[in-house]
C-alpha cells in the first residue's frame, strides 16, 4: 500500500496460516496499490470514494470491499477520517477453498463490494 499522508494508528498481524491483516484507525490517508493478494476490507468508520477496474464506489461505515490479485485500487478522496481493516489471503488458500467448493480458478468477482444494507452483510 502506498499512502499520501500517515494513519494515526496502524496494526499489523498474522490471523493465521494464509491471512494476515492490517488494521487502519482514523486515517486521512488516500491509498493506492496493486493488489497481489485476495482481500477483504471492512469499513468501521468514516467515508470514502474509491476507484477499483474502472468503477468507483463509496465505503461507509459497515461496507466490505472485495479485491483481488492484480486489481488496481485508489483511493479518491475521504470525507471524513476513515477506520477500517484488511484481512489478506495468501493465494493457496484461496485455490485450497475453491477446490473444495467446485469453483473454477477461473472465477473473478462479479461484485467489489457489499454494503451495510446487503443481506449478505447483516451483522458486519
Amino acid at each position: 500500500m502506498i499512502a499520501t499522508q500517515g494513519a494515526k494508528e496502524k496494526f499489523t498481524g498474522v490471523v493465521g496460516r494464509g491471512v494476515r491483516f492490517v488494521r487502519v484507525s482514523r486515517t486521512t490517508s488516500l491509498y493506492r496499490a496493486m493488489k497481489p493478494y485476495h482481500a477483504a476490507s471492512l469499513n468501521y468508520a468514516g467515508r470514502c470514494e474509491w476507484w477499483v477496474d474502472g468503477q468507483t464506489g463509496r465505503a461507509t461505515p459497515g461496507s466490505m470491499q472485495l479485491k483481488e490479485p492484480g486489481q488496481i485500487h485508489r483511493d479518491l478522496r475521504r470525507d471524513t477520517p476513515c477506520s477500517f481493516q484488511v484481512l489478506m489471503f495468501d493465494a493457496e488458500l484461496l485455490e485450497a477453498a475453491r477446490e473444495a467448493l467446485g469453483i473454477s480458478h477461473h472465477a473473478r468477482l462479479t461484485k467489489v463490494q457489499v454494503t451495510s444494507r446487503d443481506a449478505r452483510g447483516v451483522g458486519l
